[in-house]
Order: C-alpha cells, then sequence, then structure tokens
C-alpha cells in the first residue's frame, strides 16, 4: 500500500517549532534540507548528495548517490532489541525512475526491490526487525539495483511500544540436509507462523562456501503459511536458512541446511570393449576420470544394450564405482547387440561412451591352445 500525507507546522515568531516532549520516541530527517526533527531519537548520519531540484519543501528536497547508487543511514542511542518502525518517503523524477532496495549494513531486508517511477513523494512504512537493532544503533542501506542513482525523499523512525515479544516459528522442510542436488532450478519450501497465521515476511539466506549470506524474499507464501522459493544456483556447497518477521519485528531462524549443487557431468569411461565368455557378453571399460580422482564422485556405472546402433538402449545391468566389467548372460545366442556404458554420479549426472556393435554371443567354446613360443 502506498500512502502520502503532508503536515503542517505553526512556527513562533522566531521561526522555530514546537514538538512533543513525551510519547513514543521518533525522528524525522529531511533528505536534501534542514527540517530534521524528534524526540528520543537523535538525527541520523545520511550519505548522499543534497538536491532541491525537484523541490525545496519537505518529501521534494532529496539526497542521492550516483557514483556508487548507495545510500546509507546510520542511527544511534536506540534502544537494544527495541521495536521500530521506518516510513521512507521515494520521489524519483528521471527517466525510468529507479528500482531501490533497503537492507540493513548484515544484509537483513527492510524492504524488497521497489520501483520509484513516481511524480509525487509516496511514503511508505515497514517494520525493523529487532536484529538490525540490537547492539542499539541501526545501519540502513538503500541501493538502487537499476536507474540512474539512489535517492531518498525523507526518512522517519518510530519506536513502537509492544506487548509482543514471541516470535514466529519458521521451518524450512525442503531440500533436506545433505542433499544433492542438480537441475536448472531448485525448489526450497517451508512453514511459517505467528500463532493465528501467516506471518508477513519471510526471507532464505543462502551462503556458499566460503562467502557471506544474501538474504532473499521467498516467491510464494499461502494463506496456511507455506512458502516457497525458486533458486536457479551455480555449483557448489551451500547452507539454506529461512528468516521470518512477524509484524512486531520478532524474527526467528530456521534449522540450517546443507547442501551441494552439482549439474556437472562426470567424465564417461574410456577403452570400452565386448568380449565373450562363455555364452555371455562382458563388457570391459577403463574407469572414468571422476571416479577416485578428478571430482571423485561417480556412484556407478549403468551398462545399456539395444538391437540397433540408434537405440533404444535399455539398462542390462549395473556395477558400482571401481568396478570396470559386467557379464551379461542374458543374451540370446546369435543376436546381434549394441552396447554403451554410462558414468553416473552421485546427483544423477551421467557421461556416456560411445556405441559399440554389432556384437554376438556364439556359444562356441574355444578348445584351439596357443602356439608353441618360440625364438626364446
Amino acid at each position: 500500500d502506498e500512502v502520502y500525507g503532508a503536515v503542517d507546522v505553526d512556527e513562533d515568531d522566531d521561526g522555530s517549532a514546537e514538538f512533543l516532549t513525551d510519547g513514543s520516541a521518533f525522528s524525522y530527517f529531511d533528505a536534501g534540507g534542514a527540517g530534521h526533527y524528534g524526540y528520543g531519537i537523535g538525527v541520523p548520519s545520511v550519505t548522499g548528495i543534497p538536491s532541491t531540484e525537484w523541490g525545496a519543501g519537505p518529501a521534494y528536497s532529496v539526497l542521492y548517490d550516483l557514483e556508487d547508487r548507495v545510500i546509507e543511514a546510520d542511527y544511534g542511542g536506540l534502544t537494544p532489541g527495541g521495536q521500530y518502525r521506518l516510513l521512507v518517503t521515494y520521489l524519483n523524477r528521471d527517466s525510468g525512475g529507479s528500482t531501490q532496495v533497503m537492507t540493513d549494513l548484515d544484509g537483513r531486508r527492510i524492504h524488497p526491490p521497489l520501483a520509484v517511477r513516481n511524480t509525487s513523494p509516496v511514503l511508505y512504512s515497514f517494520p525493523v526487525p529487532r536484529s538490525s537493532v540490537a547492539e542499539g544503533a541501526l545501519r540502513l542501506r538503500i541501493e538502487a539495483t537499476s536507474g540512474q542513482r539512489a535517492v531518498v525523499a525523507a526518512l522517519m523512525l518510530v519506536e513502537v511500544p509492544s506487548a509482543d515479544l514471541t516470535p514466529p516459528a519458521v521451518t524450512l522442510d525442503a531440500p533436506a540436509d545433505g542433499t544433492i542436488l542438480r537441475g536448472a532450478s531448485v525448489e526450497v519450501s517451508g512453514a511459517a507462523s505467528d500463532g493465528t497465521g501467516p506471518v508477513p515476511r519471510v526471507d532464505v539466506g543462502i551462503t556458499a562456501e566460503g562467502g557471506e549470506t544474501a538474504w532473499l524474499p521467498v516467491h510464494r507464501v499461502d494463506p496456511a503459511g507455506n512458502w516457497s522459493f525458486s533458486w536457479t544456483p551455480a555449483d557448489g556447497d551451500y547452507t539454506l536458512v529461512a528468516r521470518a518477521i512477524d509484524r512486531a519485528g520478532n524474527e526467528a531462524l530456521s534449522a540450517p541446511v546443507g547442501v551441494s549443487v552439482d549439474n556437472t557431468p562426470p567424465a564417461p569411461p574410456t577403452g570400452f570393449t565386448v568380449q565373450e565368455v562363455a555364452g555371455a557378453l562382458r563388457a570391459l571399460w577403463l574407469l572414468s576420470a571422476d571416479d577416485g580422482a578428478g571430482a571423485g564422485d561417480v556412484a556407478r556405472y549403468d551398462v545399456l544394450r539395444g538391437t540397433s546402433p540408434i537405440g533404444p538402449f535399455d539398462p542390462v545391468g549395473s556395477v558400482g564405482a571401481g568396478v570396470d566389467r559386467f557379464d551379461d548372460t542374458t543374451v540370446a545366442l546369435g543376436q546381434e547387440y549394441y552396447y554403451l556404458v554410462r558414468a553416473v554420479d552421485r546427483a544423477g549426472n551421467t557421461g556416456d561412451t560411445s556405441v559399440l556393435g554389432p556384437v554376438a554371443a556364439t556359444g562356441a567354446v574355444d578348445t584351439t591352445p596357443p602356439e608353441d613360443v618360440t625364438d626364446l
């Protein structure tokens, strides 16, 4: 929802204005101007270049950043773990506007990407996670993910007294811990509840091995609180965790889940041959370069057989990693067959040999001894 409003303040003869000195603590920051005021919360330190290109009054004067497209605001002297609500006013009359996201400096999301293409100031209201002010300070980061620059017109931080100190519940149910995943897209899912229904905000934290956690909003939440997130990861090891934040700013984390993503097929076996052995056909091969070496993730070898060089090919047997042969005892004597061997890794990726054939079992028994050795 979008709300915009204007407030008139009567000034004294000397130009000063009187504000309440009790009630909820708050701080209004006039970006681009000097009309800051508040009670109980000091004026934040905010980066950016001031501009009155769209007007000189509150909500029309702005701060912007062109170089990094990032504006940071630091508040101090807050109640550690207290409940706060942030009212932010955006105005951007640049051609095409911008898309902006706000987080704290630890990456906790304050608001998702918002299209800022308005000709009049628009006021948004967001709860601040309690964990964002755990140490009595709040550090905000506004980043333009598209457009020429990051822009903000006003910030207002309000302390919200609340009796709700109970965090919501959240789970990450799929994928399971220890899963090896493959495919262009992975469905991450779970559930979140605040006792009476779904929570207003659920994020997924994704940490690549050795990297920092990236928090992303889930894509779907149904009325029962079941949520899902479509993830398109690169190969590697990851830790996933879900985070739920209720309307009072209470936060809960799910148990972490460790997964591996593998979309790289194993190297195919080499040196593939087929020979007759007592009425059967024996397939032999050299192990995949990823069997005990390389990626080291070969799980098995499947032997497939067909009666045409173009298939179809049906599996006739499997052997585990480290095994380099298989005897096909189901052949019909005199029937010509075509074979291939398939290396399969733990994620289900495959690497195939070339098709070999035709070969046939005759049932003949070799009774001819080898020739004598000469020229010793």
